[in-house]
């Protein structure tokens, strides 16, 4: 008989903490969802996007960095640029210094899809939000979350 492990209760504020986690994996699942029924945005996964997205903040960033940032495997991380690049969404430029290195910006069809990208999201949340919301107090929150845990 298998046997499961006990779980460990949690504090009135951990618990908390969890369920913000929780609310936060199921908002980003729904955002995705609607996102991949549209088809003006070229479909990528998950890791796809999160390079997709690191490259847009750091133009002209290196796999190395890439890797590092994101905490890839330097091969996985030449799997996404390289399928990035066949889907046109990367573009590869030499580096005038040294020729073997190599710095990756997003093409006009990536920024064209994340503009979709950006208006489907805006119109998903502005709809959804209760009135009064504060969405640049959550947006510097959730911008903290997203720096302390980098």
């Amino acid at each position: 008989m298998e046997r499961i492990p006990e779980r460990q209760e949690l504090s009135p504020d951990e618990a908390l903490l969890a369920d913000l986690a929780d609310r936060i994996v199921h908002v980003s699942r729904l955002l995705t969802a609607r996102v991949t029924e549209t088809p003006e945005i070229v479909a990528v996964s998950s890791l796809e996007a999160l390079v997709l997205r690191h490259v847009d903040r750091h133009p002209g960033i290196s796999s190395s960095q890439i890797a590092a940032n994101l905490q890839l495997r330097t091969s996985n991380a030449s799997t996404v640029l390289r399928s990035l690049g066949q889907k046109g969404m990367l573009r590869r430029e030499n580096d005038p210094m040294d020729g073997r290195a190599a710095h990756f910006v997003l093409t006009d069809l990536a920024r064209d899809s994340v503009r979709h990208v950006r208006s489907i999201w805006s119109s998903m949340l502005g709809s959804s939000l209760p009135e009064g919301a504060d969405v640049e107090a959550t947006l510097a929150l959730l911008s903290a979350l997203e720096d302390g845990l980098d």
